[in-house]
């Protein structure tokens, strides 16, 4: 970086860090939290009429082509505890077993030839193939980061020539050693 570039810089920081105080940072945090609370109570509030079940059945069964998109975990599982953390509990995660009671219903579905069905989950790959090995379905693991059809074997869905040049400055930022201080 040049000096004058580095001199640029360090004016419109300092200029920053004179102008916002740890009291208009704590009120602007504050207040995004709040906003924070009250979207997600607004997200809560806001529930989904209830699903016309004859009319739902009635056209299921006239139609000829089906995809069916089937969320594993929480959905095929039971739910899982995470304690309040972001992310879940990694361990409880690899354990996730498909709910008994749902392999008769969802083996049903798979040998449907009308019927194609996807088990989107964020688990690994292993614990996928451990549920749903046995089953006539497709696969996406890892939000959807790998895909497996039916009786395939497993392919990434990121480009060949994805432009990662940014991931080594966001490394540089995230495990600087005072990025634990300085982050709220």
């Amino acid at each position: 970086m040049t000096s004058d570039e580095r001199e640029k810089r360090h004016r419109h920081n300092y200029a920053h860090v004179t102008t916002h105080t740890a009291q208009d940072w704590a009120e602007t945090f504050v207040c995004e939290l709040n906003d924070t609370v009250a979207e997600a109570l607004m997200r809560t509030r806001q529930v989904p009429p209830d699903l016309p079940s004859r009319t739902a059945i009635q056209q299921y069964l006239q139609s000829k082509n089906r995809l069916l998109i089937l969320g594993f975990n929480s959905t095929l599982t039971e739910p899982v505890e995470s304690s309040g953390r972001r992310g879940g509990d990694q361990i409880k995660e690899m354990e996730l077993k498909l709910h008994p009671d749902l392999k008769g219903p969802l083996r049903a579905l798979c040998e449907d030839e009308s019927t194609t069905v996807i088990v989107l989950s964020g688990s690994d790959r292993s614990v996928l193939d451990e549920n749903f090995g046995e089953f006539n379905l497709w696969l996406a693991a890892e939000h959807g980061m790998f895909l497996r059809p039916t009786d395939g074997e497993w392919m990434t869905t990121m480009p060949e020539h994805l432009n990662m040049d940014w991931v080594d400055s966001v490394k540089v930022c995230l495990f600087h050693e005072q990025y634990p201080v300085v982050t709220p």
